[in-house]
């Protein structure tokens, strides 16, 4: 299992390292020029929608950064299939629930990786423009765990409906995703909901929903790697 794992994890590195250098190079630099800016004509200063600049510069950064890097494990279940590896393995001896487990765990060091370097480059900004700590850690927390839902359901329907069910699926849950954050943020916003509830959403709620996605997942994608022989 752990040699599946890591040739997921081998197949998508560069696509990975150079889509996070693409999307945080101008960023890091926007970042340390607010440090010498601090007029209020700066968008890291200005507020937008009643949120300051900053903050809404790094929920859309933490948003795409961890959306769009982890999808590129999308192609390996297409790589899989084409290179004929997807009926060599079954061949192995390795069982389904090892190989949709595999896959799982990928998504999990992958999604894991993206948001340990996305809240490192977020330092940056409690640092240099005292943005506020707790905001700098939970967005990327919480996308990683909604990118866990969304990456394990197209996961199984890659494996049950091939790479046109990969794509419907990852696009129709990240609209949806995406849909219910924007909800979630305008309620708080609005103060529909109050600070505490929204923690427990994104500390117990969102976590505890991931956790029980990924395992129906696994329990769904075993039938479908079987079937897909």
């Amino acid at each position: 299992m752990k040699g599946l794992v890591l040739k997921d994890v081998y197949n998508v590195r560069l696509q990975i390292f150079s889509g996070m250098a693409i999307l945080m190079f101008p960023y890091i630099l926007m970042l340390i020029a607010g440090m010498f800016d601090s007029s209020e004509d700066n968008i890291l200063n200005e507020e937008i929608f009643g949120i300051n600049g900053g903050v809404v510069m790094l929920i859309l950064l933490s948003y795409v950064s961890i959306t769009m890097n982890s999808s590129f494990l999308l192609n390996t279940i297409v790589d899989d299939k084409r290179s004929g590896w997807a009926k060599m393995q079954r061949t192995m001896p390795v069982s389904s629930a090892k190989i949709i487990g595999a896959k799982m765990t990928a998504n999990g060091v992958i999604v894991g990786g993206l948001v340990l370097i996305v809240i490192a480059v977020n330092m940056i900004g409690f640092f240099a423009l005292d943005l506020p700590l707790e905001t700098l850690i939970t967005v990327p927390l919480v996308f990683g765990c909604l990118q866990m839902i969304t990456l394990s359901a197209a996961t199984v329907m890659g494996y049950r409906f091939g790479s046109a069910g990969t794509t419907v699926a990852y696009l129709v849950m990240v609209l949806c995703i995406a849909a219910g954050a924007i909800a979630l943020i305008y309620n708080l916003l609005v103060e529909n909901i109050d600070k505490t509830a929204f923690r427990v959403i994104c500390y117990a709620g969102i976590p505890v929903l991931a956790a029980v996605a990924v395992a129906a997942c696994c329990s769904l994608g075993k039938k479908a790697v079987e079937r897909d022989v």
